[in-house]
């Protein structure tokens, strides 16, 4: 019988109003890709940041190759071989590869020579296989990339548990495959390998056992063949999910948003968008495809009013709004939802209430010349909560101890109120497991029947042809042409991702 590596015994973690983990016991095995399920909000990140040395359990012990240990910081954990690798990658632009790797290992002193580091680093990235220069700037390197120089530093201080949050949301479908391959060389090694994700197809290609969270508490651990798509669905949320959310339109409604040859300079005054056309129906969602820092982000600014084009034009139901304020675009029926819900789009410390009338506090619905009109804006509150089914405790309790899933729900509920002409949407269903996703999505599909036009950035390509009516692939600025999700080929979308098989003719991208 195989000797669990890890073992989590009766773990409880509780914050102030949220019991995040609730007796949770856990076995990782060596050999073994492990994955960890839940929906948002279930303990995942929690239990995981407890074995990582992020947090102090409030009772429980974690037992490590048969000895109990405690651990009062991530230093800690990594000194006993746990490495965790979060989605944000906590990387120094200005640093090689190399000094990315070593930088914080007590093994070495400040004045290691350069030579020496540089033998020792391509070592362990010939072992891997992986393609990186240890010599280039980690502020040259794409995502993926990036995230192979992570892996590469928890693996080069000796790592036996290797933790990865969500891994491969930034990456393209061959990255991702190509991960998914490291990974199994890692457990093929005797190492243990946590995988924290929402995408059920991953799971099934390349875990050994999942476990899945719910409310705190484990409810199911299996070996992956004892399991499926569908029951994990069920598992994770107690019910099915819809299967079909696309209402397709009888007739296609006029044009609401139009885009000829913008160009968007970055914060560094290089250019983002270079010279697309783009043009969104009304009832219609249009993605917009590729890997984060192609220049999307630069687009849906530009759109919003809050970043200028250099140059180009934006029309909205015929009028030229490119050189509109952020409030003029508001005024208009532009409404956007940021891809950093907490940092853009609301702020954590203020309740419900207080953020859905953030952008339109000096409506008259909400206020008079001089103070705003509370008992209203309750009531109002109190409707969306409802009608948007935000678990919510109150409607003054800071929001940051929300869910991500009720926080993308509270972002909707404040920016569908009004029923915008066009509503910019960046990553909508990002980290949120499958029920909180569905219920977006249904969201974003009321809004299509009654006319408004979506333009989203999106990642998966499986998402993006279940739930658009047209995508386009954002590469380096450029636009690839927009075709209808029922003539797309995913092989050739993540193609274009990658920036492979570029098609010629890639700057137009109208219906």
């Amino acid at each position: 019988m195989t000797v669990a590596l890890v073992e989590m015994q009766n773990i409880w973690k509780c914050f102030p109003g949220v019991q995040a983990n609730r007796g949770v016991d856990l076995c990782l095995l060596p050999g073994e890709i492990h994955a960890l399920l839940g929906e948002n909000g279930a303990g995942k990140t929690t239990l995981m940041s407890i074995l990582a040395g992020m947090y102090r359990p409030d009772k429980g012990k974690i037992i490590l190759k048969g000895q109990a240990v405690a651990f009062n910081s991530p230093q800690d954990a990594m000194a006993k071989g746990i490495g965790m690798i979060y989605q944000h990658f906590m990387l120094v632009p200005r640093l090689t590869v190399a000094e990315n790797i070593i930088l914080g290992d007590k093994r070495y002193p400040f004045w290691i020579r350069k030579k020496q580091l540089k033998t020792e680093v391509e070592k362990t990235i010939a072992h891997y296989g992986f393609q990186l220069d240890p010599d280039k700037k980690v502020s040259g390197l794409s995502l993926g990339e990036q995230q192979r120089v992570e892996i590469l530093r928890a693996l080069y201080r000796k790592s036996e548990v290797l933790i990865l949050d969500e891994p491969t949301a930034v990456l393209t479908p061959g990255e991702a495959r190509e991960l998914f391959t490291i990974l199994r060389q890692m457990a093929d090694e005797g190492r243990a390998v946590i995988l924290i994700t929402h995408k059920l197809n991953e799971v099934m290609a390349v875990a050994d056992r999942v476990t899945v969270l719910r409310k705190g508490e484990v409810v199911e651990s299996l070996p992956i063949s004892r399991v499926d798509s569908r029951s994990l669905t069920r598992t994770m949320i107690g019910r099915e999910t819809r299967t079909n959310y696309r209402k397709l339109l009888e007739k296609d409604g006029s044009v609401a948003l139009k885009v000829e040859a913008l160009q968007v300079a970055g914060d560094r005054g290089e250019l983002m968008v270079k010279g697309i056309n783009l043009e969104a129906r009304e009832g219609e969602m249009v993605a917009i495809a590729g890997v984060a820092g192609n220049g999307q982000e630069e687009l849906l600014q530009a759109l919003a009013g809050m970043r200028r084009a250099t140059a180009g034009r934006v029309f909205l139901q015929g009028s030229d709004i490119t050189r509109l304020t952020v409030r003029e675009l508001l005024q208009r029926g532009v409404r956007m939802i940021p891809e950093d819900r907490m940092h853009t789009g609301l702020v954590g410390n203020l309740g419900v209430a207080e953020n859905i009338i953030l952008r339109d506090y000096q409506s008259p619905a909400y206020s008079s010349k001089t103070l705003l009109k509370s008992k209203h804006i309750d009531q109002v509150a109190k409707s969306l909560v409802e009608r948007f089914t935000i678990s919510t405790r109150d409607l003054i309790s800071p929001i940051r101890l929300l869910s991500g899933g009720n926080l993308q729900r509270l972002m909707l509920a404040r920016e569908l109120l009004p029923k915008p002409a066009l509503l910019l949407a960046s990553y909508p269903a990002r980290g949120l497991d499958v029920g909180a996703a569905e219920h977006v999505y249904a969201l974003l599909d009321e809004a299509r029947s009654q006319g408004t036009a979506i333009l989203a950035v999106m990642e998966d390509l499986e998402e993006i042809l279940q739930h658009a009516d047209k995508v386009a692939v954002m590469y380096n600025g450029r636009l690839s042409p927009l075709i209808p999700t029922g003539e797309a080929a995913m092989d050739q979308l993540g193609a274009w991702m990658a920036g492979i098989d570029w098609p010629q003719e890639a700057s137009p991208a109208v219906s």
